[in-house]
């Protein structure tokens, strides 16, 4: 990638968080052997990127906004320990891959809806920084008015 015109290339993949918050588990005995599943798939898509000399960033906006959605039954613990399987699936992806050709991106969404049931970062922020990554990237999600 050597005639890239960024300083950083980079391509993204999705949290299997989100993809095993999106779809509803049919087929797994558990919903951690569905999230574990996906994270096998997202291994293979790691090495790939990588492999072709890009930086991967892995999506996560399900460990911020999600307790808006699928996870707004959940008390905060329950919700937290959820998170925690994800972050725990997201190290396994990458194995043998410096943390530095990793980063992480969670969000809030850019939703057109109240985020009431968010999770504040205070709460989160722990368990985002068990990521084995090189950088966390952290954004709100939300538009910003143009100068």
């Amino acid at each position: 990638m050597q005639n890239a015109p960024f300083t950083q290339t980079f391509i993204t993949a999705v949290s299997p968080g989100m993809v095993a918050a999106a779809l509803n588990n049919q087929h797994y005995s558990s919903d951690e052997d569905y999230l574990l599943a996906f994270g096998r798939a997202l291994s293979v898509e790691c090495h790939a990127i990588v492999a072709r000399g890009l930086l991967l960033q892995i999506d996560a906006p399900d460990l911020a906004a999600d307790r808006s959605g699928p996870f707004s039954e959940l008390s905060l613990a329950e919700y937290m320990r959820w998170a925690e399987m994800v972050v725990d699936t997201i190290n396994n992806a990458p194995e043998g891959i410096e943390p530095q050709r990793v980063r992480l991106h969670v969000c809030w969404g850019n939703m057109e809806a109240p985020h009431t049931h968010d999770v504040a970062l205070e709460d989160t922020l722990g368990t985002l920084y068990r990521a084995h990554v090189g950088a966390l990237v952290i954004s709100d999600g939300q538009p910003r008015p143009r100068a």
